[in-house]
């Protein structure tokens, strides 16, 4: 009960306090931090929400913690993971209102939070300070809660580390993403990456970006906090936003899914939401480095500071096609489900730009863009220099357009509505538009939109990603596609969603590019192998037989090999694709050539099919490989 949990903190903080005072080794007092705050957290927890503390009990946990923290010395860093949750829980039953205590009790959090960041002003220490900042969601419209909130801004930016901290790295991209050539000449050279390695995990600045990623989570609790109180709490403070912290946050958005940049466009919404103010298109969609540019004074419009300082990166664009389809395709027996698949597809979002955020950026620059006099195509210095949008063909030629062609392919509805609202905004932009590859992008996406029976239908997986791609081969002449792409533009108005575009041309080409042209196909399938629904595509042109086939064929090499085995692995990851390879396409009898051979690849196909077969292949899962 209440009372026996009074008793309890009470005798914790005597305690505790004894402890500061008489112990000689801070292993001891460790040890007994971890287990005294393990058990706290345990009687704390959701359930027992019957059981509450009285804020003066709250304040005595705080208290004791501090002193704690301080007679740990050096060992103080361990204790942070297991006294967060024991404030947290500690303070979420505080009252809703400023009755005797409360007060008191936010005043020895805030003393708490001091000395944490003077000690710890690490990725444990904003960790720590911003999980306890979390559980006080109960008390948050009180205005003890108010100025603790005000406070703590005030003590994180007006620390002496904080542009270090903020500032001290940069998300990289992986390697193989990195020396891709610029201008973007496909979005599909991502596709193939597999496992940590090449997507390049790990790696010196890892620690730099932890500690980036808990300054902006705690910042955007904070301000999460204060954007959810009345107006009026805010307004009887002299406390007031800094002007300067939404430019800061700025410079130090990046544009990408990475838990460090989604924590820091909550915390600029949050700002817009307390200042009534747009930050991103005040400054013209400019970020990151493009930010710090203009920020120092360099002159140049949004475009150019973007284009020059190499901030809106075309390869993350193209990382951003395959996150859209990845993200946002089937659910349930729909859906790609597999451990290793998903670890995949967390590197991958956590390397692309946000849709969403490139999403708004195409429309800030649509509204922007004067597409009566585009064809700047030999002339980048000057489309930089415009002072319109970056235009048309500027859109294009980034990948931006591709991002709202993938959108299309989308399961989620919100997705599919703003991919489909921008694709007809561009599309009543063109006739208007004058560069020199608007005759085959005109027809590229005349040629969808034709396909399109239903308002806002979803467009499958393996036709969408095609014409994204498509939409950067026909700006390249030189593209070993480009005749290809063209010569189905001219055969067909429109490109049949129960179709795989060119996937006979290319299996079966001929060509002195062959296997260059080979090497597409398969990283267009694993690029669009995405969702179950998309199922009878593949079937209609027995495309995966074909592929299986082909693996056993003396012409190809290692690398298509590798290729077909991956694509097999992303089909197995999605139960219904499974399902149908295991019943009627033999996948259970290749996979025994293959493993007779020691094939480590095949091994892993399986074993990616036995995670989830169950549902779909029987209750003997086992069985269709035997």
């Amino acid at each position: 009960g209440s009372s026996q949990l009074a008793a309890m903190a009470e005798a914790w903080g005597g305690a505790a306090t004894l402890l500061v005072e008489k112990a000689q080794d801070a292993a001891a007092v460790v040890l007994w931090v971890q287990r005294t705050a393990q058990a706290w957290t345990n009687v704390l927890r959701p359930r027992n929400a019957g059981e509450s503390l009285a804020p003066n009990n709250a304040r005595v946990l705080c208290a004791g913690a501090r002193q704690l923290l301080g007679a740990a010395g050096g060992e103080s860093a361990r204790l942070l993971p297991v006294l967060g949750p024991m404030l947290r829980g500690a303070l979420g039953s505080l009252p809703e209102t400023d009755e005797a205590g409360v007060p008191a009790c936010l005043a020895a959090v805030r003393a708490l939070f001091q000395s944490t960041l003077r000690q710890h002003y690490n990725s444990d220490g904003l960790a720590f300070v911003k999980e306890i900042v979390s559980g006080i969601g109960g008390c948050s419209a009180t205005a003890a809660a108010v100025t603790l909130c005000q406070d703590t801004v005030d003590m994180v930016v007006g620390h002496s580390a904080f542009l270090d901290v903020a500032f001290a790295a940069e998300e990289q991209l992986p390697p193989a993403v990195a020396q891709q050539p610029l201008p973007l000449r496909s979005i599909l050279e991502a596709a193939g990456l597999q496992g940590v390695e090449e997507w390049g995990g790990g790696g010196e600045c890892q620690k730099a970006m932890t500690a980036k990623t808990a300054l902006a989570s705690l910042l955007d609790t904070l301000f999460q906090q204060l954007a959810s109180v009345h107006q009026g709490a805010l307004a009887s403070s002299a406390w007031r936003v800094d002007e300067r912290l939404r430019r800061l946050a700025l410079m130090m958005y990046g544009g990408t899914g990475s838990p460090a940049d989604k924590s820091l466009m909550g915390l600029l919404q949050s700002l817009d939401a307390l200042a009534s103010s747009e930050t991103f298109a005040e400054h013209g969609f400019v970020f990151g480095r493009a930010a710090q540019a203009a920020e120092a004074g360099r002159c140049g419009t949004a475009v150019r500071l973007l284009l020059e300082e190499g901030v809106l990166d075309p390869r993350r664009i193209a990382l951003a096609c395959l996150a859209l389809a990845r993200e946002y395709g089937g659910h349930g027996v729909d859906a790609v489900r597999s451990s290793r698949q998903d670890a995949e597809k967390r590197m991958l979002l956590h390397h692309a730009y946000d849709p969403f955020f490139l999403f708004n950026l195409i429309r800030f620059h649509l509204d922007s863009t004067d597409t009566g006099s585009e064809d700047r195509s030999d002339s980048p210095g000057d489309r930089a220099n415009s002072e319109d949008g970056m235009g048309l063909r500027g859109i294009v030629a980034a990948g931006l357009m591709s991002v709202i062609v993938a959108g299309t392919s989308a399961g989620d509805a919100a997705v599919r509505r703003q991919a489909f609202e921008l694709l007809e905004r561009v599309g009543a932009a063109l006739p208007t538009a004058d560069f020199k590859e608007k005759p085959q992008v005109g027809s590229l996406l005349l040629s969808l939109r034709n396909a399109i029976t239903r308002p806002r239908q979803r467009v499958p997986a393996p036709v969408a990603i095609f014409v994204a791609d498509a939409l950067l081969v026909v700006m390249d002449p030189a593209h070993m596609l480009y005749p290809l792409v063209n010569k189905i533009l001219v055969k067909r108005p429109f490109l049949p969603l129960n179709d795989l575009p060119a996937f006979t041309q290319l299996l079966a080409s001929g060509t002195t590019t062959q296997r260059e042209e080979r090497e597409w196909l398969l990283r267009y399938f694993l690029a669009s192998i995405v969702d179950g629904r998309d199922k009878g595509l593949l079937r209609r042109r027995m495309a995966l037989e074909a592929l299986m086939a082909r693996h056993v064929q003396e012409g190809s090499d290692g690398k298509e090999r590798q290729l077909i085995e991956s694509v097999l692995t992303r089909a197995c990851a999605i139960p219904r694709h499974c399902r149908d390879l295991f019943l009627h396409a033999g996948l259970g009898e290749w996979l025994l050539s293959q493993l007779g051979d020691s094939n480590a690849a095949a091994l892993a196909i399986a074993e990616t099919a036995l995670e989830h077969s169950g549902a779909l292949l029987g209750r003997r899962p086992a069985a269709w490989l035997l």
